[in-house]
């Protein structure tokens, strides 16, 4: 029995014994080549999280940002508020006015690398009861759009950054779905860094589908962001909407500037006001001042 006991004695400081001398020459080994220090050193530290990326709101003086937010992350934007000074008859300049609690809400989500789905609603509405009315009637609304930006390139790195921007929408669903309000489109964002403080910001919005809108409708924006301090930007940009139909034509145009204040790594607060420069049909806003404000998390 004791001769078996000091056998297993002996087994085990074998074991213990060679376990050290393993280990001892591996740190001699790690200690000896710097790039595999360095190579640990970047495997301990990667936690499976990616780099977040500079934090931008996704609509800004009429168009939008061709990045993407990281896999996992969240990010809400919201235009608490808009009042709009609306010009419904030619010969009265501001006849009516409307104020929008919520007017844009837009929640984000990383997927991919390269890729976010967003959803987009907009909520209570203050109106004239008629045009012309100084009456104004409140009401709740539900339009949501739900969309997919995929990047192309330029979202970690290089001078220009270009989507692809599908969406689906409906009409208001406090009154039910209705199939015939359903709109399909396609933005194209784009921009490009001129310099470290001035980016050239584009975008084109094909309607694709919308039986409420006929003939379907393209717009095109330009925009430039430039950097005004630390953490404070100023965009301006201009809109022109035209239809598709050479018989029945209409266009529009409107121009933005939007000042941003990035308040936190992952808060931001904007201002505007957007002003309608030409209507065909009458039906645009004349001047529409809005606040904003995003989180992400």
């Amino acid at each position: 029995m004791i001769p078996h006991m000091e056998s297993k004695i002996v087994n085990q400081s074998l074991f213990w014994l060679v376990c050290l001398i393993w280990t001892c020459d591996a740190g001699a080994q790690v200690k000896s080549d710097p790039d595999e220090v360095a190579s640990l050193v970047e495997l301990l530290e990667d936690d499976g999280v990616p780099d977040p990326r500079p934090f931008r709101r996704e609509q800004l003086a009429l168009t939008r940002d061709a990045g993407t937010i990281v896999p996992g992350a969240w990010q809400l934007e919201i235009t608490a508020g808009q009042f709009t000074l609306r010009n419904y008859r030619d010969e009265s300049l501001f006849d009516d006015t409307s104020s929008t609690f919520g007017e844009f809400i837009n929640l984000r989500r990383g997927v991919t690398a390269d890729i976010e789905l967003q959803l987009s609603v907009s909520t209570y509405v203050f109106e004239p009861v008629a045009p012309g009315s100084s009456t104004l009637d409140g009401e709740f609304e539900f339009t949501p759009q739900v969309a997919a930006k995929i990047n192309l390139t330029g979202n970690d790195g290089g001078d220009w950054a270009v989507a692809l921007r599908p969406w689906v929408g409906t009409g208001d669903l406090t009154s039910g779905f209705d199939g015939d309000d359903v709109a399909l489109g396609l933005d194209v964002p784009a921009t490009y860094q001129l310099d470290e403080e001035l980016e050239l910001r584009m975008l084109v919005t094909s309607r694709l589908y919308d039986k409420n809108v006929d003939p379907p409708l393209v717009s095109g924006a330009l925009g430039v962001r430039a950097k005004l301090g630390e953490t404070f930007h100023g965009s301006v940009g201009v809109q022109f909407d035209m239809n598709t139909d050479p018989e029945v034509r209409t266009s529009g145009t409107r121009l933005a500037w939007v000042y941003d204040w990035l308040t936190d790594e992952n808060i931001m607060i904007d201002a505007g006001v957007t002003v309608g420069l030409e209507q065909d049909d009458g039906s645009g806003d004349d001047i529409a001042f809005h606040v904003g404000y995003s989180v992400g998390f």
